[in-house]
């Protein structure tokens, strides 16, 4: 059975553009086999996939549990969900959540307090009894008599002892209210007051949301029309009447909120700026409303993200009232109002949350007595107003401080009673933490769930998440305040999610038009929790909806992830559902995330399958395009793709069928052929004959190996015989070898003894395959010829005689070739100063050194090695062979031979021949050639170091090229290059002992490659880094081309001449020199001891002069300093005469021949107290007697620095 194609591969994939067809490979069948079965296994994908992915809050419908406010991932445009709560990019069934508001209205909300007091009258707790109304209480509502007409109802304004209810004919307030007096205690219906536009245009009544009184003056907010209007409630006898007196507009920021503070009286507005999507508190002058006095940002719309109808103003206290009015498909209206509480703190205003308000949607929180502000339900339906919210004013505490009274403490402890939920949860969220905290106030709330053990300090807006689930959780508050100043807490609010609800719904489309869809079928993949009791599934599909709904057509529904859907619709839309479902109880819910859409186009269409170019399986166009899997089967002798496969195989003769399998398909599209298996029995046949390609038959000591396979057909159990024939150039001269059942080689039928068996030779058998190596060697009677062939042929055990197929011939020959020659050579080098592995042709070697012939003899085009007796090899010089220039013993035909050289000069040089010969049959050595050959010339002289610069001792001036050289003499095979090794102090004196040791020197190596007896290599190296009086050793090494080394001579005491070669360190070195810093000297006087300025100096008599100079290269870098006598005298024969001192080396001496310098002449130098060189000279002399009398002389002191181009010179007397 085959299972893969010959060159090893199991699969093959086409990628198709258009129709098509392509080669997945060829199927290796020997020839005589049938075919009887076949199986193709096919995979059809699309060429062209688009993915959507699902990656964040916004792909869901953003974050929360709202309706959809988000934006799909392209090209999804639209979307809408319902019941949906997304975080974490993850969406889940929503919560049913369960507020826990702790407003301190019973004594059972709090299990004890330190330092504290509650009120729960007031609804707050704080360090003592205070006259506040918490910002949750709840005030008796008012009940308004049935025989006001109610209807929807704007704000409320309590003018005097009166409600103003603003009433309106339709919920919208884009026209003029009735305004309804109410009398505030009785709630009994007084009648309307009229409303006076007094020459106000629609802008300034119209969109009434807020109000504040301000005695019979009223500020209303206007929404859309960006107004503030200020009102006069004007009594006259029993009717009110209200007047429009100005308004002010607040260019493009909506006014959403107006109110007197009222321990300030003053003025705050709020606005809303839909560019910025912020709130915005404004202190305003009550005369010019429009003059803004400060501005402090409340909110963003992720904090209050709907319309902004009301605010109270009690500083630091801030309350605001959010009416949603959006509509949710699906959904509808919501019309409810949240109430949020802030708190001003440094400047900033900071959220302290916010609280649901069941009595239903409204417009204005204005205040109404003391500690309270009083709305009513706007909406006149009882969808979104019950009945019971009907004729109703709600009253609420407002969170002022009316009378603040002393205290004592300043921190307080409240703990709460514990909470218990109905199911074990780890997951809390802070909804609220109200309070009212006056500048150096402030009220923190920790909460536990392992009953007090461990503590979590929690903020507003925050979700807590446990390590632990619980059914029981404790609160704690710390309130903290000064001397004069007490927070007042009003209580928290706790929600928790202990159940869901049963079913929920996401989806998303895309408008596309009508029409045939590329798109042939999507996969949908993503990521999962399904607890038990929960389904997920997902629709996606194009359909004529965009709300995708199950049973909808061209809707396709996937219930797992990774799942793959044929697409077939062709409606307008493009969409995505996602339905979660829950069990009845609410206990849990699935989550899905990571949702990946990818839509496939440009499947292949009429897939099919050929055999050797020819189409024997197509899929009809009736069946689609294949996209999946798809399994291809053949079994019986009649069908189309068994016999195409066995007509392309011969019936007769031997060998391997290459038959060709290939993909085709009408369209663009992937198709793969994923794996496939043809089964076949087979006869018995010669298989294969694999012959030692590329090598040449000759006699060697490594043999040669054939392999031949046979295959034993199904109607025999084994092989009885199997045989190879070498096919040479005479049919009667063919050497013949066998191998017989239980892998026995019988010997050879050799006529001419040709080869040799060799006893390595083995078989073996597997899987109904006999495989023989054949291993023989070839004797030197094989003559030389080209393209001899090797034949096998078997013999089986089927029937009573056996069956043997026909023989199968090699497809290609080997050549026999019994020439040798040389294989490679190489001369080694293992004497002297220069080794080398293999020295070139024409190269200089050392006189005296010997070299070694390596190398082996190898058959014409090949490695192969002919047998030791076959040959020895010699190494002629100059034509003439040296009886020890042999190798007769040539293991795998190698050779090693070692040539001493002469003792002297040869440049014109020798040239070494390699030689072989065969005794036996010397046609059979190949003719030498160049390769056989190498000169080289002999140099007896090595070369000799003749003079250096800088010399040993020398005085040299810093520099960074300082020129260091050598002059060489050799009188042939003059060296090219030499190496400078050298040591400065400042740089490589590495562990600083004043001393250049061998491994702290530096090479350099300098090139001159002058052909000359003599010649200097020059090169400069660096010391400017040295100290004054810094040492400075080199040495040159190396050798010329041959590798003599570099040496120079010395005369001993023996008058013998020695040679010797530079080495590192100062006494072995070429030279070790000092370097200066060149600086001026500073002559810092002279005493002629016992003499005075113009008195006479008699001869005969000891004189001593004394002077000295201050120089940081010492006196070594004096080359003189000289005392010139009668410098200016008319007499040249006895004027200017000199005695003189050199600190070069530290002399003395006269050049007058009238001055006689005495051996007490002495230089000392010291060091002075600025640590700088201090050279004394003291001149010891006598003037001769025959020295001229002369009335006057002078003294000119002369000295010369090293650096200086010219002396200088001071007059003395």
């Amino acid at each position: 059975m085959e299972t893969q194609f010959n060159n090893g591969s199991t699969s093959y994939t086409q990628t198709f553009t258009g129709t098509g067809n392509g080669t997945a490979g060829h199927l290796t069948i020997p020839f005589g086999a049938e075919v009887t079965s076949a199986e193709f296994r096919l995979l059809g994908e699309a060429s062209s996939t688009s993915y959507t992915n699902f990656t964040t809050n916004a792909h869901y419908g953003g974050s929360g549990d709202g309706a959809w406010s988000g934006s799909p991932p392209s090209p999804f445009t639209s979307g809408q969900r319902n019941n949906v709560d997304v975080s974490s990019s993850t969406m889940a069934l929503k919560g049913n959540p369960s507020l826990q508001s702790i407003d301190f209205s019973r004594t059972a909300q709090v299990a004890s307090k330190v330092n504290a007091h509650q009120n729960t009258t007031g609804q707050f707790a704080s360090f003592s009894d205070q006259g506040y109304s918490g910002l949750t209480k709840k005030f008796t509502h008012t009940s308004v008599s049935t025989s006001a007409a109610w209807g929807h109802i704007g704000i409320v304004v309590k003018v005097g002892d009166e409600f103003h209810v603003m009433k309106y004919s339709s919920s919208s307030l884009y026209n003029t209210p009735t305004i309804l007096r109410i009398n505030a205690t009785t709630g009994a219906y007084i009648g309307v007051a009229t409303l006076n536009t007094n020459g106000c245009s629609t802008s300034s009544y119209y969109n009434m949301v807020d109000a504040t009184v301000d005695g019979n003056t009223v500020y209303t907010a206007h929404y859309t029309s960006y107004f503030l209007t200020k009102w006069s409630v004007i009594t006259s006898g029993n009717t009110k009447s209200w007047r429009c007196d100005q308004s002010w507009s607040f260019s493009n920021n909506y006014v959403t909120g107006v109110d007197i503070d009222d321990s300030t009286g003053k003025l705050y507005v709020m606005t809303y700026s839909y560019s910025a999507n912020a709130h915005y508190i404004n202190e305003v002058r009550k005369t010019s409303p429009t003059s803004i006095l400060g501005t402090w940002t409340v909110a963003t719309g992720s904090t209050v993200s709907r319309y902004g109808a009301g605010m109270i103003v009690n500083m630091p206290t801030i309350i605001y009232n959010e009416y949603d009015q959006t509509y949710v498909s699906g959904v509808g209206y919501n019309y409810d109002s949240t109430h949020h509480f802030f708190t001003m703190r440094s400047n900033f205003v900071e959220h302290m949350g916010e609280v649901p308000v069941p009595e239903g949607g409204h417009y204005g929180l204005v205040e109404s007595g003391e500690g309270q502000f009083s709305f009513s339900c706007h909406y006149y339906s009882t969808i979104y107003c019950s009945t019971s919210t009907r004729h109703k004013i709600n009253n609420f505490g407002d969170g002022s401080l009316f009378d603040e009274r002393s205290h004592t403490g300043t921190t307080a402890t409240i703990m709460g009673s514990t909470i218990t939920t109905s199911k074990a949860i780890d997951t809390l969220y802070i909804s609220s933490i109200l309070g009212y905290t006056p500048a150096g106030t402030s009220i923190s709330v920790d909460i536990s769930n392992d009953g007090g053990s461990t503590w979590r300090q929690v903020s507003v807006g925050q979700n807590i998440v446990f390590p632990q689930t619980a059914t029981q959780f404790v609160w704690r508050a710390t309130l903290n305040g000064t001397a004069t100043k007490a927070p007042i807490f009003d209580g928290i609010g706790i929600e928790y999610t202990a159940s869901f609800v049963t079913s929920s719904y996401m989806y998303t489309y895309q408008y596309v038009g009508s029409g045939t869809k590329n798109v042939v079928a999507a996969t949908i993949d993503w990521d999962e929790t399904r607890p038990s009791g929960t389904s997920i599934r997902v629709n996606f599909g194009y359909t004529s909806s965009s709300t995708c709904t199950t049973g909808s057509t061209g809707v396709s529904q996937f219930t797992q992830p990774n799942q793959t859907k044929t697409m077939t619709g062709t409606g307008y839309y493009m969409c995505l559902r996602v339905e979660l479902t829950g069990p009845s109880s609410g206990a849990v819910t699935p989550t899905i995330t990571n949702i990946s859409i990818a839509k496939h186009s440009n499947a292949p269409s009429e897939p099919g399958i050929e055999i050797n170019g020819k189409t024997v399986w197509s899929r009809p166009a009736s069946a689609g395009a294949l996209l999946g899997a798809f399994t291809v089967t053949q079994s019986t002798s009649s069908n189309t793709i068994l016999k195409e496969f066995n007509d392309a195989i011969p019936d007769t003769g031997s060998g391997l069928s290459n038959i060709s399998i290939g993909l085709r398909s009408k369209s663009s599209g992937i198709l793969s052929l994923v794996s496939f298996s043809v089964a076949y029995t087979m006869n018995t046949v010669n298989l294969e004959v694999n012959i030692p390609e590329g090598e040449i038959l000759h006699e060697r000591l490594q043999p040669y190996e054939v392999v031949t396979r046979h295959i034993v057909g199904e109607d025999a159990t084994t092989m009885t015989e199997a045989s190879l024939t070498l096919m040479t150039n005479s049919i009667a001269k063919n050497p013949t070898m066998y191998w017989q059942d239980g892998d026995i080689f019988p010997s050879p039928n050799d006529p001419e003894d040709y080869i040799e068996l060799d006893a390595s030779s083995w078989s073996s058998q597997s899987n109904g395959i006999l495989e023989v190596h054949w291993i023989f060697h070839v004797t030197s009677e094989f003559p030389d010829q080209s393209n001899v062939r090797f034949k096998t042929g078997c013999l089986d055990n089927s029937g009573s005689a056996g069956y043997s197929p026909l023989d199968l011939i090699s497809s290609t020959g080997l050549e026999v070739n019994r020439s040798f020659g040389l294989g490679w050579m190489k001369v080694r080098d293992n004497d002297g100063a220069l080794v080398m592995d293999d020295v070139p042709d024409n190269s200089w070697v050392a006189a005296g050194e010997t070299l070694h012939f390596q190398g082996a003899m190898w058959f014409q085009n090949t490695e192969d090695a002919p047998k030791d007796n076959a040959f020895d090899v010699r190494v002629s010089r100059n034509g003439w062979v040296e009886s020890t220039a042999r190798d007769t013993t040539n293991n795998n035909g190698s050779f090693f031979i070692s040539v001493d050289l002469p003792e002297i000069d040869i440049a014109d040089g020798l040239t070494y021949e390699v030689q072989t010969y065969n005794e036996k049959e010397p046609t059979h050595v190949m003719p030498t050639s160049m390769d056989w050959k190498r000169t080289y010339k002999v140099d007896a002289t090595p070369p000799l170091r003749q003079a250096f610069l800088p010399l040993d001792d020398a005085y040299e001036a810093s520099s960074n090229v300082q020129e260091v050289k050598i002059l060489v003499n050799d009188e042939i095979g003059h060296p090219m290059a030499l190496e400078l090794m050298y040591w400065v102090e400042a740089n490589h004196d590495l562990n600083r002992n004043g001393e250049a040791d061998p491994q702290e020197y530096v090479s350099k190596n300098v090139y001159n490659s002058t052909v000359a007896k003599n010649k200097w290599f020059i090169t400069t190296i660096d010391h400017s880094r040295n100290s004054n009086m810094g040492r400075v050793s080199y040495y040159w090494t190396g050798g010329d081309q041959a590798g003599n080394p570099l040496y120079y001579t010395a005369m001993n005491s023996d008058d013998e001449l020695l040679s010797f070669s530079s080495g590192p360190g100062f006494l072995y070195d070429d030279a070790t020199f000092r370097t200066r810093k060149d600086s001026t000297a500073i002559f810092t006087g002279l005493e002629w001891v016992g003499h005075v300025d113009n008195a006479p100096v008699f001869a005969g008599m000891d004189q001593r002069i004394e002077l000295g100079f201050i120089d940081a290269n010492t006196a070594i870098d004096f080359e003189h300093i000289s005392l010139v006598f009668d410098f200016e005298g008319p007499n040249p024969m006895r004027d200017a005469q000199q005695i003189s001192y050199s600190g070069i080396n530290n002399t003395f001496w006269s050049e007058s021949n009238f001055i006689t310098l005495l051996t007490t002449s002495k230089m000392v130098e010291t060091i002075n107290e600025s640590g700088v060189p201090w050279i004394q000279l003291t001149f010891d002399f006598v003037i001769g007697w025959d020295w001229p009398d002369e009335e006057m002389g002078d003294v000119v002191l002369r000295y010369k620095e090293r650096g200086s181009s010219e002396d200088s010179q001071i007059l003395l007397l």
